[in-house]
């Protein structure tokens, strides 16, 4: 007599759930950038001209990511407003602004007018109260009032002037800022009293919290090369070409990743990418098996099976997990932003989409489950199983400190709370293989599914680019089949 395994049956129920959830629980749609790379350019470039600002975008190679408006997120989400209202408000006020990085400059631009609402780290020199008047009027027009006045921590001046609400308790600000008679900044935004919006460009605490993950990686880069230096004066290094393989899979994986994400890799990313990348490989290498490698292909892939089935099962578990904990933190008034990776589509040509996706998927599964799984569980495990899990939790969560949320930390919480010690059972449990393919379908059909949302033909495209490595288990006969659905009882 067979019967579904246990894991099985938790898959059914979780994609029930989810079927479930989502059908009574939908999310504000705010409506995708029309303007493009071009438009963006020439705003910018207009304002410089025609203020002096010495900014030059073309010879450049800005970042592109798009940001949105927290305090109006989250009153949008309050009131769940439907994503005619959220259009609509769209040609009054930016609800999230497409931020361009220049240099030492920044801009933020809107996404359907191309004006540009924030500037930083500018000089335009003025005499008096005046000229700031004049500088207003002259780049967003007549009505706005002063409010309020404060001096920052670095000693310049902030002025809050107001137009008033535009629709709803949405109040449209501005922000100029002074230092030596001169306008260093300025910043048009949308604000509502209940939900205060964070005006600064960087969280001191999340700047230096990824400090702390940068200088982890190197220090664990550093200890991994020291045991290699030691495992080949020993001669145990069982075999070199499957973990070079493998590494420079996930390398090409981050390098694509990045570029497709934001439209260009500047130097910092590409260091960061390659101690990434360096750090897998020394690990992969150092703890390798020969026996694990060298086969033959159809062996390797018939190996694989049990790994890629329970990877994506186990997938199914997580993302009911996380979508509890953001249901429940919701009604506490977690929001996260909508427009995460709306970027992509300003930085990626529509035939490279799916391949955002796999890149996402693939990238971080290896270089992420082989650093904090396959090296830091084992590191950790003889301090005992609970700083185990704390550890790699915590370390694990502060690397995705990049996420747009309010409150800023709720990463941290979802990954200590959920997905850190899911995948230390996964690890322990199933496997490192395992591990690797239950965050690549995590992560991969995340992002099919956010293309599905945009557009549905690259987003099914890209779901079948990304359960390419489930065809290894449809190999399998159909009666060798079953015994990974079904178990066996007398």
């Amino acid at each position: 007599m067979n019967r579904l395994r246990p894991l099985v049956l938790l898959s059914i129920v979780s994609v029930v759930f989810l079927i479930i959830y989502y059908s009574v629980n939908t999310e504000p749609v705010y409506p995708l950038q029309t303007v493009t790379k071009a438009d963006i350019t020439e705003s910018i470039e207009q304002l410089s001209k025609q203020f002096d600002l010495n900014t030059d975008i073309k010879s450049k190679a800005p970042t592109y990511e798009t940001r949105a408006n927290e305090s109006i997120g989250q009153y949008i989400a309050k009131h769940k407003w439907t994503p005619e209202e959220i259009e609509n408000l769209t040609s009054e006020i930016p609800i999230y602004t497409i931020s361009v990085l220049v240099d030492m400059e920044h801009f933020e631009v809107d996404p359907f007018t191309a004006e540009v609402v924030r500037a930083s780290n500018i000089f335009y020199e003025i005499n008096s109260e005046k000229e700031v008047s004049e500088f207003i009027e002259t780049v967003f027009g007549a009505g706005f009032e002063k409010v309020d006045e404060e001096q920052t921590f670095f000693g310049e001046v902030e002025q809050i002037y107001s137009r008033g609400e535009v629709i709803g308790d949405i109040e449209e600000k501005l922000s100029i800022t002074l230092t030596d008679h001169a306008i260093i900044g300025f910043h048009k935004y949308g604000e509502v009293r209940e939900f205060q919006l964070s005006t600064s460009l960087f969280n001191f605490w999340e700047i230096l919290l990824i400090l702390i993950f940068m200088v982890t990686i190197v220090i664990i880069a550093i200890v991994a090369t020291v045991q290699l230096i030691k495992r080949l004066n020993k001669n145990e290094i069982e075999t070199f070409l499957g973990p070079f393989l493998i590494s420079l899979l996930a390398g090409i994986g981050w390098f694509f990743g990045l570029y497709l994400a934001m439209g260009t890799v500047d130097v910092f990313s590409l260091l960061f990418t390659g101690v990434l990348t360096y750090t897998t490989f020394i690990i992969l290498l150092i703890t390798a098996k020969k026996a694990d490698y060298v086969q033959p292909f159809s062996q390797i892939a018939i190996k694989l099976q049990p790994a890629v089935w329970n990877g994506f099962l186990l997938m199914l578990v997580s993302t009911v997990l996380v979508t509890i904990f953001y249901g429940i933190w919701a009604q506490f008034g977690a929001w996260t932003s909508p427009v995460m990776d709306y970027s992509i589509f300003l930085n990626t040509p529509l035939w490279a989409l799916p391949v955002f996706a796999l890149s996402l998927g693939i990238c971080a599964s290896i270089s992420e489950e082989t650093i904090f799984r396959r090296y830091l569980i084992p590191a950790f495990d003889r301090w005992g199983v609970i700083f185990s899990v704390i550890a790699t939790s915590f370390l694990w969560g502060i690397g995705h400190m990049g996420y747009h949320m309010v409150p800023w930390h709720i990463r941290i919480f979802e990954f200590m709370i959920i997905v850190g010690p899911f995948f230390y059972y996964v690890y322990k449990r199933y496997g490192f293989v395992t591990a690797i393919f239950c965050h690549y379908f995590y992560n991969s059909l995340f992002g099919s599914i956010f293309l599905i949302s945009i557009y549905w033909p690259v987003g099914v495209l890209s779901v079948v680019l990304t359960l390419v490595p489930f065809l290894v288990f449809l190999k399998r006969s159909p009666e060798k089949r079953g015994h990974l659905l079904f178990r066996s009882v007398s």
